[in-house]
Formats: structure tokens, sequence, C-alpha cells
């Protein structure tokens, strides 16, 4: 193998490196993920729960997807490089959210990690209004 032909990989090899980076994580704390939220303002945001859990409290500007017909119908005519947010209650539904959303292809992917449930123990703000 020739020099250039070296130094090519190499490059490619670092340069996957400085993308993972570039991604960070995808399980947030409920911090890390308000804050990386408010950063992200075109972002979508997924609630995975139930519709009646939906409809008491959510996270401000949350789309409802509480199966995955819903989520991908969300996603289907999404930029792959949309910022997606996902979460759910507990943080069982949005694990299996995010693996359909990172298997669709999206790059940038953020669960809430543990649910709502440490959201509402941070203290962040929620939307309770009723529709």
């Amino acid at each position: 193998m020739n020099a250039l032909k070296k130094l090519f990989i190499a490059l490619l090899f670092l340069g996957g490196i400085n993308l993972h980076a570039q991604n960070g994580k995808s399980r947030l704390d409920a911090n890390e993920f308000h804050q990386k939220l408010k950063q992200n303002k075109n972002a979508i945001l997924i609630d995975t729960r139930p519709a009646f859990k939906y409809a008491e409290d959510r996270i401000k500007g949350a789309l409802l997807a509480e199966d995955q017909n819903s989520l991908e119908t969300i996603l289907k005519d999404l930029p792959k490089t949309k910022p997606i947010f996902v979460y759910c209650q507990i943080g069982d539904r949005s694990k299996r959210a995010l693996k359909v959303i990172k298997s669709s292809g999206f790059i940038h992917v953020y669960e809430l990690k543990d649910g709502l449930v440490t959201w509402i123990e941070a203290d962040l703000p929620l939307d309770r209004s009723h529709f």
C-alpha cells in the first residue's frame, strides 16, 4: 500500500473518531436533555407514552408517538440530519424508539435517560394544558 493511500485511510479513521465525538452520547440525564433541547430550537421532540399520560402533562412542544406506526409517520418526511429528542415515563419505550429512530438513519438522536420521572425530579418545566 502506498503512502498516500495509508494517509487517506488514517484520515478517514481519524475523521470517524471526530464525527463520533461531535455526536456525543445519545442518552442524556434530565438537565443535559433540557440544555441540549434548548440549544436545538428546530428539533423534533417526541413523547412515546400512552395518549392518556400525554394528555396529563408533557414537555412543551412534544409530539405524541404512542406506537411505532405513529413514530414512523412523524419521521417519514424529516431530513436525517434533523435533531430528534425522545422520552417516555421511565425510559423503556423511549429506549425502543431510540433504536427505531437510529435504524431509520437519523444522526442526531437524544433520549431522556430514565424518562419524564427524572425531568419532574429535576423540577424542569412541564406543559399541563389540557386539550
